[in-house]
């Protein structure tokens, strides 16, 4: 009597992933794509080396040779939680540069690969070719960026932006125009408030509105009729609106359309009366100018973003994208010496935001724009700017190709994101370590052209 065996399961084929460029794109597409079983992926890679725009080389004496600057901000999480991974990796199987290691990488941690740098500057002509300089020392902020985020700590979010934006505004009023006022944080001084002039009934108007609407309606009407113009009713209004936008934040605040038009007018009444202020003080000190444009421009995107209801837009900051970036910002007020700031030309010029690199030609999505701004300024972890111990190569090409090529072992959280749903996998279905990625270096794209494969119907490339 025959005895039946059961055929072991033809391993399914993999399916052959080709990246073209082994730059940041190409090594992050293959960096996602090796936590996932089922890949043969290759990279082709034109240069003999790999980072595209982002490579560096060391010259026969050790000294490093790269295309510029390079730099990583803080609010970089995905980059850092990528080289976080990898370098956990380069440090498990101990790959750091040790005597013992022949073929050792430049840093064996993250930690020595990459240091904050709190001190920023800007340089900008000046009068009869002289140069104008203006630097700050940027706090380090809570956390370390690509370590997880939970909700509470999630900083991007419109309303978070704005109460950073808020939180700047007065920071930067009181070191301008302001006394040495100090409200408690998130609530406004409703004692200093009640005067004649701004008498409110703190537990509800004639209309049944709450304290902190019936202060807004308030302080909007006297703000737009110029009654209160001095420096602390300035930064008490801010404070009005940084408690309205908490209370709206954690769902306790009104959010009608007629709550939001009464802070619309609030803030648009506070940014006229801010800007004459401010004009007349760039007049007495042209010192505080600089100050003066980077106040202008945070009011004006705040107006925006009320005046043009971006809070409340499923679509969020893309639903101004279809307006230039200083386009939006002069329909929004924005003062014409802002405009030709050095911070707005420093934006455009990050980004090579320029039609065809033409410097007259610029082109930035306005919400692309705030979206990086309010980012960079509000959302950074540890340090608004992370340097490079080495050349980008040895910190973080060098690391990469060591571990993309060798294949890096799953760990619990790895696995659990690998399969999107966020859960965490104890199945074992998913295999300890990554698929290895080949590197193919001197190969250069001149065309493609797709086909139809008969034995699986796929089509290749």
């Amino acid at each position: 009597m025959l005895q039946e065996t059961a055929l072991p399961e033809a391993e399914p084929e993999k399916i052959r992933i080709a990246i073209i460029g082994g730059g940041c794109a190409g090594l992050s597409a293959a960096w996602q794509l090796s936590r996932q079983p089922g890949y043969d992926i290759h990279i082709f890679e034109k240069s003999w080396r790999l980072g595209g725009k982002g490579a560096s080389v060391r010259g026969r004496d050790g000294r490093i040779l790269e295309h510029g600057l390079h730099v990583w901000f803080g609010f970089y999480e995905n980059a850092f939680r990528m080289m976080r991974e990898c370098y956990a990796e380069v440090e498990r199987r101990n790959w750091g540069p040790k005597p013992e290691n022949v073929l050792k990488l430049t840093h064996g941690r993250i930690e020595d690969a990459f240091y904050p740098e709190p001190n920023l500057g800007v340089a900008d002509p000046a009068f009869q070719g002289e140069w104008a300089f203006w630097s700050a020392l940027l706090p380090p902020a809570d956390g370390l960026p690509g370590t997880p985020i939970d909700d509470r700590s999630n900083p991007y979010t419109l309303a978070n932006y704005l109460l950073r934006c808020f939180s700047l505004l007065k920071t930067l009023m009181l070191t301008t125009i302001g006394p040495a006022y100090k409200p408690e944080s998130g609530r406004p001084d409703l004692d200093t408030l009640t005067s004649p002039d701004v008498a409110v009934e703190h537990k509800s108007n004639e209309n049944g509105a709450t304290p902190i609407a019936a202060l807004i309606d308030r302080m909007a009407d006297l703000l737009r009729v110029g009654s209160l113009t001095s420096a602390a009713v300035l930064l008490q209004a801010v404070t009005i609106l940084e408690a309205w936008l908490r209370g709206l934040h954690h769902m306790q605040m009104d959010r009608t359309p007629n709550a939001a038009d009464s802070a619309c007018r609030l803030i648009e009444a506070l940014a006229a009366q801010t800007r004459k202020l401010l004009r007349d003080l760039t007049l007495v000190d042209p010192k505080v100018r600089t100050r003066t444009e980077v106040i202008d421009i945070v009011m004006t995107i705040a107006v925006g973003l009320f005046r043009d209801r971006v809070l409340f837009d499923d679509r969020g900051l893309d639903a101004i994208n279809h307006f230039d970036y200083r386009e939006w910002l002069r329909k929004h007020g924005a003062t014409d010496e802002a405009i030709r700031s050095r911070f707005l030309v420093g934006t455009y010029d990050l980004v090579f935001a320029y039609r065809h690199g033409d410097r007259t030609d610029p082109a930035l999505a306005a919400g692309v724009a705030v979206r990086g701004a309010l980012r960079m300024f509000f959302t950074y972890r540890g340090s608004m700017v992370w340097r490079m111990a080495s050349g980008m190569g040895d910190a973080v090409f060098a690391p990469l190709y060591r571990v993309l090529q060798k294949g890096r072992q799953l760990d619990a959280g790895s696995r659990a994101a690998s399969t999107g749903d966020g859960k965490t996998n104890t199945d074992g279905d998913l295999p300890k370590f990554a698929s290895p990625v080949t590197f193919h270096f001197g190969h250069e794209l001149r065309e493609i052209d797709f086909r139809v494969c008969p034995r699986t119907s796929r089509g290749i490339a």
